[in-house]
Parts: structure tokens; sequence; C-alpha cells
């Protein structure tokens, strides 16, 4: 939208688009809703430099007023005051013509204390309203203050919405038969699997990533070395390995799944039982860059 064209916009038209761009916070992802939130907070600010202008003029034409009512007293004190010089100057005329005089002046004088009692009424009107408009003023600031806290706890509780339907969570399997490691999703939305790391080793990143579907599986064929390394310890004792999962969430933030894996021997057979330890958003290790 063109400068021109937002001047020429009325206050109920600014007032809209402020409406709609919170709507459009609400519907959007985290970044769009600041964006939109910018937006808002742009159309008010034009609405409230709008009353301030308008409260400006108002005082301007309050204090030209008052102006003039003190220059309307200046000038009928300067008539009055020729008035009374010319009285004064008759006076020696006559008695009546000084009763006259008197009279006049005395009527001169009442007008005077009209035209103050005017002026004075002038100047309270003029402070009333100047009050109003500072109550108004406080008003205006305490409604937008309040607009932005509840914004703010707006955004708040949509961040923690989106880490919660984002938040990764997964369960390690391991079949010793078939000798493959599952890595099941149990998080609300998809995840991806970039890699891997067996008992502290170098991280091993894949390829591509490994897609897996809320509530699915991907099982890991390849990772034969990790039964032939079970194996090789001796019989009757156990082990226990770490065995960490570098994982994608569908919102694009790292996580690693630090698992473990219970080696035993079980009579002839060799047993591995995994446990996850811990699932956690943290930047993966160098080494798998």
């Amino acid at each position: 939208m063109k400068a021109r064209e937002l001047a020429d916009l009325s206050d109920e038209e600014l007032l809209q688009l402020a409406d709609e761009s919170f709507a459009k916070m609400e519907e959007r992802g985290t970044a769009e809703s600041l964006q939109h939130l910018h937006t808002a907070q742009f159309y008010l600010s034009l609405l409230n430099r709008r009353d301030d202008n308008r409260v400006a003029r108002r005082d301007f034409r309050l204090e030209i007023i008052v102006i003039v009512l003190i220059a309307l007293e200046i000038i009928f004190g300067f008539v009055e005051g020729h008035q009374q010089a010319t009285i004064l100057g008759h006076m020696e005329d006559s008695t009546g013509a000084t009763a006259t005089t008197l009279q006049t002046q005395s009527s001169v004088l009442s007008k005077v204390n009209e035209n103050t009692f005017a002026t004075v009424t002038a100047f309270g009107k003029l402070q009333t309203a100047q009050d109003n408009s500072l109550t108004a003023q406080k008003q205006t600031l305490l409604t937008s203050k309040e607009t932005l806290k509840s914004i703010s706890r707006m955004n708040v509780a949509l961040e923690q919405e989106l880490n919660l339907a984002f938040a990764v969570s997964v369960v390690v399997t391991v079949d010793d038969k078939l000798q493959h490691i599952g890595l099941v999703n149990t998080s609300k939305t998809a995840i991806y699997a970039w890699g891997a790391r067996y008992n502290n080793g170098p991280t091993e990143k894949f390829t591509d990533e490994r897609f897996i579907a809320p509530a699915s599986t991907y099982n890991f064929f390849n990772w034969s070395v990790v039964f032939d390394e079970a194996k090789a310890i001796s019989k009757g004792s156990t082990r226990t390995v770490s065995l960490d999962f570098l994982i994608l969430s569908a919102d694009a933030k790292q996580y690693i799944a630090h698992a473990q894996l219970y080696e035993v021997w079980e009579e002839e057979d060799m047993k591995l039982y995994p446990s996850v330890q811990s699932v956690k958003q943290e930047p993966w290790p160098v080494d798998s860059k």
C-alpha cells in the first residue's frame, strides 16, 4: 500500500486492517505471527497519532479563543478608559452631568466585570478540556499496554503449543534374531533420522534422511557390527553401551535421542535390551556435519 493511500484511509478502515492482522497472527506460524503483530501495531500507532493531532488542533483552537477574549478585554478597557476621561472632562458642567457620568461609569464597570467573568469562565472551560484530553490520553495508553500484554501472553501460549506439537519422542527396539535395530516414532508429527553414534564412537551421518511417520518404525539392518561386538564379550558377563540417534523434527530443530544397549549372555544367546534415557533438543556433534 502506498503512503498516499494509507493517509486517505479512515479510522474505521485502519481498525479493520489491524483486526485482520491480529486474525492472521492467530492463524500463522511463529515467524509470520510476529510480522502480522508488527503490522497491527503499525496501524494502531497511526490511529493514536491521528488522535494526538486532533487533540493538538483542539487545544490550539482553545488557546486562540482565550487570546481573542484577552484582546477583547484589553480593547474594552481602553474604550472604557477613554469614556472615563471624557466623563471627567464634562463633570464640571453640572451636577446632573456628573450624576449621569457616574451612572455611565457604573454601567461600564459592570460590563468590565461581566467581561472578566466571561474570561474566567473561558479559562475554566479550557482547563476542563485539557483535563479531559489528558484523561483520554491516559486511558488510550492503558488500553495499548493491556493490548500488548495480551499479545505477549498469546505469543507465549502459541509458542508453547508449537513446541508441544513438534516435540520429538522415540523408542528403540532390537530384534536379536533378525539382527536389526528399530527406531519407533512416538511423536505427534513426522521426524527424520540423520545419523547415529554407537558406544561413544564417531558419528555416522546417513547419506540421506530416514523419514519416520508418527507411530511408525524404521528398521536399521546394516548394523551387524553392534551384534558382532556384543557377542565378542566373554560369556557370563554383561556390558552397557551407548547408542545415540541424530533426529530432525518437523519444524527443523535438531534433537539427540540418547539410548543405552544392555548386552547380556543368556545361556548360549546374546541378548540386547535397549533403553532410551532422554530425547533432548540440542545441536548435533561437530563430527556429524
